[in-house]
């Protein structure tokens, strides 16, 4: 009867149910698989020196307890799960390895139990979400929007580059002229660096308070005046007459500013307040001496305006 092989009902491999508790391959509970005793005579182990021909005569069969409930496949949320490192069988309540696949005492599946649900609370926030910005935030926005805005219709639209003032709109007087007619003050306003305006030296001493006018038509914004002083056609006809080294400028606005200038021929320019004028006045404070006469001689000037 030890001897007696079988097929394993849930792998097919061979087993001994007789000898074997569970299938060594799948965990099968093998005693289902035994045949039950003819009567009550039933082999037992024998006590050293009893003859292997005696029975023992076994008492009879306990009654079978009652059935346990039917075991759930899955705890209740919240339950307790099993202890670390070992598998309670919810048939019979045998602890079993974690390894096992059914319990070792009464052969139930023991994967059906399932760990213990753990709720997770709400999400605070989602990827794809958006998020409103506050009230003051977009009022902030708003503003420097319209600084910016503002700012840059100042620059594009409200302040442009000054421009020259064309010569066809101005005209001037020169409160002394030089006795060569051709040294007339109109010749400040032509460019050219070959004529020139120069003064009757003999007639005031030093040109101290001598005056040049210049009217527009119609009235400027001036933003700066440039000078080309003394005879700029070359450096002897330069140093030969005398040149401006400081005057006062004044316009029909009030304005009033002292310019002192550099002894070079090189146009040099003052810059004005933003008034608008119709007329300007270039009125001699000093001048630079020159080496044969006493003519003070000025070659060009030119204003520019904002329009």
């Amino acid at each position: 009867m030890a001897d007696r092989t079988v097929s394993c009902p849930d792998c097919g491999s061979s087993v001994q149910p007789d000898v074997e508790q569970l299938c060594p391959h799948c965990g099968y509970p093998l005693m289902f698989l035994r045949e039950p005793p003819d009567d009550d005579a039933r082999s037992a182990p024998r006590a050293p020196g009893v003859p292997d021909d005696a029975t023992i005569v076994m008492p009879p069969a306990l009654p079978e307890p009652a059935p346990s409930p039917p075991a759930r496949l899955a705890p209740e949320l919240g339950e307790a799960a099993p202890a670390a490192g070992r598998l309670d069988c919810p048939q019979c309540g045998n602890g079993n390895e974690p390894e096992r696949v059914r319990c070792e005492r009464c052969g139930m599946e023991l994967r059906g139990t399932w760990p213990v649900a753990v709720v997770l609370p709400p999400p605070t926030a989602t990827l794809h979400g958006r998020r409103r910005l506050p009230t003051w935030l977009w009022a902030l926005c708003g503003a420097v929007v319209l600084a910016l805005l503002a700012t840059g219709s100042y620059f594009v639209f409200g302040k442009k580059d000054p421009v020259p003032v064309a010569a066809a709109h101005i005209s001037v007087k020169a409160s002394s002229v030089s006795r060569d007619h051709k040294m007339v003050a109109k010749n400040v306003l032509d460019g050219k660096t070959e004529t020139m305006w120069q003064t009757d030296g003999e007639q005031v001493t030093g040109n101290v308070g001598v005056t040049l006018t210049f009217r527009f038509t119609p009235a400027v914004k001036l933003t700066e005046i440039t000078v080309t002083n003394g005879a700029a056609v070359n450096d002897k006809a330069y140093l030969n007459n005398e040149r401006l080294q400081r005057v006062l400028i004044t316009t029909n606005t009030g304005v009033a500013e002292t310019w002192d200038l550099q002894d070079t021929s090189q146009p040099q320019s003052l810059p004005l307040k933003a008034v608008t004028t119709s007329w300007v006045t270039l009125t001699v404070e000093k001048t630079y001496p020159g080496k044969t006469f006493t003519d003070l001689a000025v070659t060009d000037v030119t204003f520019e305006h904002q329009l």
